[in-house]
């Protein structure tokens, strides 16, 4: 998207059994050739099951990557 210049991503975990959810979206920019901004969220949803221990570790990040 934007000239090759953004990728957005969903990566996710589902758990059918016991209806939990894990699920990663990101969004990375290229700033330039080597350097890349992340901005992230972590979303876990569980009432039972194995992503229960996880259900309130939901979090926004943001990562700088460079490459050379």
């Amino acid at each position: 998207m934007l000239h090759n210049t953004l990728a957005l991503q969903s990566f996710a975990y589902i758990d059918v059994t016991n209806g939990g959810v894990y699920n990663r979206l990101s969004a990375d920019y290229a700033l330039n050739d080597q350097l890349h901004a992340i901005i992230g969220y972590d979303f876990f949803h569980a009432d039972r099951g194995m992503f229960t221990v996880y259900n309130k570790n939901s979090e926004v990040f943001l990562k700088f990557k460079y490459c050379f």
